[in-house]
C-alpha cells in the first residue's frame, strides 16, 4: 500500500471536471451521514508532489490513514463510510481484483459519454466545509 502524508484521515481525491465524477461526490456526500469524507481535485496544490502519478493512474484516489487506494478498491473504501447496506461493499470484494479494475478502467474512460449534466452540481452549504480548495 502506498503512503501518503496528509493530515486528513479520511480524503477522497476526485476529477472536479469531470459531471460523473461530480454526480457520486455529491451522491456519496448525502451517504455520508458521519460527515468524516473530506473532498479534494486531484489538481489540488496541496497534492502538487504526486499530481502527475495521481493524473496518469485516471482514478479516484482514497487516502484513509495515510494509506492511499486507487480504482475498485478506492470505491470499496469510500463505501465503507456510507450509510449503505454492507452487503453492497462486502459483496464487491468477492468479485476478483483484476475484474473490479478492469471494470473500473472501463468506466472511467466512458465516464464523460456517461454523464448527461453538462454543468457542475451546486453543492449545499452544509457540504462546503467538507471541501478543500
Amino acid at each position: 500500500m502506498k503512503k501518503i502524508d496528509t493530515e486528513y484521515t479520511f480524503l477522497v481525491l476526485f476529477d472536479s471536471e469531470c459531471m460523473f465524477c461530480n454526480y457520486w461526490v455529491l451522491k456519496s456526500l448525502q451517504f455520508n451521514k458521519k460527515g468524516n469524507l473530506i473532498y479534494a481535485s486531484l489538481d489540488n496544490k496541496m497534492f502538487e508532489a504526486y499530481k502527475d502519478e495521481f493524473i496518469q493512474l485516471n482514478s479516484v484516489i482514497f487516502i484513509k490513514n495515510k494509506q492511499y487506494f486507487t480504482y475498485s478498491d478506492a470505491v470499496i473504501e469510500i463505501m465503507k463510510e456510507l450509510e449503505i447496506p454492507r452487503i453492497l461493499t462486502y459483496s464487491l470484494k468477492l468479485i476478483p481484483k483484476i475484474i473490479r479494475d478492469k471494470a473500473y478502467t472501463i468506466l472511467a474512460k466512458n465516464r464523460n459519454k456517461l454523464s448527461k449534466n453538462t454543468a457542475c452540481p451546486i453543492i449545499p452549504l452544509e457540504y462546503k466545509k467538507r471541501f478543500i480548495v
